[in-house]
């Protein structure tokens, strides 16, 4: 982090250079840019500070263009490593504040304090020291999708009902789910299921390697959909408030009647599993090259709707190629360009390959039992011709459609019937057949249809198999 800020001082330098040079000896305009970035002036006289040296001009002219970005940064500095520096400023050298007073001081205080910017660089020395060894984290050599009724529930209005849901998990029968949530929010949204799955995922593969399951918030972008390239900041960022999120919401299932009827428990048993949905520890890991600190995730243990999933044989594997989503040319050959990435396009590519995914099982499932079926009709004649359609699950039979709308809402573009602009409707669309495509190019996907209502258009059907087998 550290490291950032001095970038990022870097760029803002040589960006103002030519403007330094031009008003060199004009103080006032220096002050008038102060207070349109700052919404305030300077209790300094400017004339003075500039007059001292170059350096001083500089600080000036990179505080006065960019002093809430800069406070910013410095802010999440100074948060990042918040434990150190409480212990840090224990010593007596840092004693005109007590280490919370110091830290309570906002960025205009500390910001080129010679003092704090001691503690920062020891605290920094601190981390490195206790940090542990960090081996990157084991390629998943398959994605791994938890898909049962409780992921859906999670993912819908109600989830957050106080004293809990019923959810169905077959014929007359249900599981029960107590879910609490952070404050303001009452549902699992998309993007936050694709962090949950490549976390998922990254613990089945370590689990398998035999290592310990530590990994940094690069690992997980990796292992998401559309991860194929290294993440930036900003990414970074949001998969760390987004496992901030996960490790909040606490889970507590009743599914004792749900085991016992697939003969996993004896009677008299229960099966009531209850944790967060993510229980993970942070802790400062260090490159075995570079040496450099980051803060990494160690699972401390099985993620509970892993550990349900599991039990229930309700995870779909996915080949680590459908994840790396890359152009097509206009003839459906792949190219090794890779499609760029934000939050709202890897949720609708997880959304995207998830659907796939079941529409291929429920395919195979149905395939499988009409040719059983049409064994069978070799012995007796008498039975009448079915076509593979007829052995898919009522339930199942419009699962091959994904509309827009829904798509939209998955992006987080639009929720409970909102509108959409024709611009962002257009791009999400967009990318939307981007991503068929390539499952196309790919072999993952057999074919799409676009779907219309009179001129507009509505949504995908899904191809996975060969449609004239009856």
């Amino acid at each position: 982090m550290k490291d950032d800020l001095k970038e990022l001082e870097g760029v803002i330098m040589s960006s103002v250079v030519d403007d330094i040079e031009k008003h060199k000896n004009d103080d006032s305009y220096f002050t008038e840019r102060l207070k349109e970035y700052t919404g305030k002036g300077t209790n300094n006289n400017l004339a003075e500070i500039i007059s001292v040296d170059a350096d001083a001009l500089q600080r000036a002219i990179y505080t006065a263009f960019n002093f809430s970005r800069l406070a910013d940064l410095y802010a999440t500095l100074v948060s990042s490593y918040r434990k150190e520096l409480l212990e840090v400023l224990k010593d007596p050298e840092f004693s005109e504040r007590s280490p919370e007073e110091w830290l309570a001081l906002g960025f205009a205080e500390l910001y080129k304090d010679p003092l704090f910017d001691a503690a920062i660089q020891k605290a920094i020395a601190l981390r490195e020291k206790t940090a542990k060894l960090y081996l990157p984290a084991t390629p998943p050599k398959s994605h791994s999708i938890i898909n049962n009724p409780l992921m859906d529930k999670l993912q819908k209005n109600g989830a957050n009902v106080e004293g809990g849901f019923n959810f169905s998990v077959g014929k007359n029968l249900y599981s029960f789910a107590t879910v609490n949530f952070v404050e303001g929010q009452d549902k699992l949204t998309e993007y936050q299921r694709q962090v949950c799955d490549a976390v998922t995922s990254l613990y089945l593969a370590a689990l398998d390697a035999n290592v310990p399951s530590v990994f940094i918030p690069e690992d997980i972008f990796r292992a998401m959909p559309g991860g194929g390239e290294d993440p930036s900041p900003q990414q970074i960022q949001e998969i760390r408030e987004t496992m901030d999120v996960l490790r909040s919401i606490n889970i507590e299932i009743d599914a004792t009647d749900e085991v016992l009827a697939r003969g996993l428990i004896q009677e008299g048993e229960t099966y009531k599993p209850n944790d967060y949905c993510l229980n993970f520890t942070e802790l400062p890991v260090k490159a075995r090259t570079g040496g450099y600190v980051k803060i990494g995730y160690r699972i401390n243990y099985q993620p509970i709707l892993l550990e349900y999933a599991t039990l229930t044989n309700q995870i779909l594997r996915v080949p680590a190629e459908v994840l790396t989503i890359k152009k097509v040319t206009a003839t459906g050959k792949k190219t090794n360009q890779i499609i760029p990435m934000t939050s709202s396009r890897q949720a609708i590519a997880g959304y995207l390959i998830r659907r796939i995914t079941q529409e291929r099982y429920t395919y195979k499932k149905a395939k499988d039992a009409w040719r059983k079926y049409e064994k069978s009709r070799v012995a007796k004649p008498d039975r009448i011709k079915k076509s593979l359609e007829d052995f898919r699950d009522q339930k199942q039979k419009n699962a091959d459609r994904i509309l827009f709308s829904t798509v939209f809402e998955v992006a987080g573009l639009t929720e409970n019937g909102d509108t959409i602009s024709k611009e962002k409707a257009y791009d999400c669309r967009k990318f939307c057949l981007r991503v068929l495509d390539y499952q196309k190019a790919i072999g993952y996907l057999k074919d799409y249809e676009i779907l219309k209502d009179g001129r507009n258009i509505k949504g995908v059907k899904l191809i996975v198999g060969d449609s004239s087998e009856s």
